[in-house]
């Protein structure tokens, strides 16, 4: 119980240190498959909104797969189309990202640790159209740290705090072009029949020339489909 109010302690303490001029809200959908006990497959649809989350910004359909190698590591493989708004039209995004976790869990104090790695690259089409119009690609590291904590007493009521960090792999003309790190807090809700709903707050900030701070309100739910023997799909 102490954890979960030190949560959200630490949520209202970041949403009232920074004014919030501009907030975001994301939303969506996912389904959840275990194939075995080991590999397991999932898919999501997004849309992100800001102007105070008035106005549609992106909205993306993502499908991924993840494996487990051994107790607490695991490997896995997303791809996701986007489209983004640019000015006053929207532009396509595909990204491919390859990821790797650990997760160790301490019982004594009821939480699971969890570091997660990740190489993306992205591009918005795969060839050069009349000589004139090339690629746009991107490729990036990203680490994020995580910790969850589970209550015998609220099993269904998971709160977490984290951390991740996002490091340019380009050679950019502004140094931390476009490097970016968020501090999140939020909970997982187990519900029954396969349901399951997070929420969660996520302050980003970038460490461009002009430095700008996002405030970002998150809503996504997953059904999942298979039974509890087989290993869930969870987005690394």
């Amino acid at each position: 119980m102490k954890g979960l109010l030190l949560i959200i302690s630490f949520t209202t303490s970041l949403v009232g240190f920074t004014q919030i001029n501009d907030a975001h809200l994301w939303t969506g959908a996912g389904l959840s498959y275990g194939i075995s006990k080991k590999l397991s497959v999932g898919y999501e649809t997004q849309t992100r909104f800001y102007n105070n989350a008035s106005s549609l910004r992106v909205y993306m359909n993502q499908i991924g797969a993840s494996y487990k190698i051994v107790k607490g590591v695991k490997v896995g493989m997303d791809y996701r189309y986007s489209r983004k708004k640019k000015d006053y039209y929207f532009v396509n995004e595909n990204r491919i990202m390859l990821n790797a976790a650990y997760g160790y869990k301490v019982k004594n104090i009821n939480t699971k640790f969890t570091a997660r790695v990740r190489y993306q690259h992205s591009f918005d089409r795969l060839s050069t159209i009349n000589q004139t119009i090339t690629p746009k690609k991107s490729n990036l590291f990203r680490l994020k740290l995580q910790a969850k904590f589970k209550y015998p007493d609220f099993k269904r009521i998971q709160p977490f705090i984290g951390y991740e960090y996002f490091k340019s792999l380009d050679n950019e003309p502004i140094a931390f072009a476009v490097n970016k790190y968020r501090i999140m807090a939020g909970l997982f809700l187990d519900l029954p029949f396969k349901h399951e709903v997070k929420l969660n707050y996520i302050y980003q900030g970038s460490n461009g020339s002009t430095p700008i701070v996002d405030h970002i309100y998150a809503i996504l739910y997953t059904y999942n489909i298979g039974s509890k023997s087989v290993e869930k799909f969870k987005k690394l």
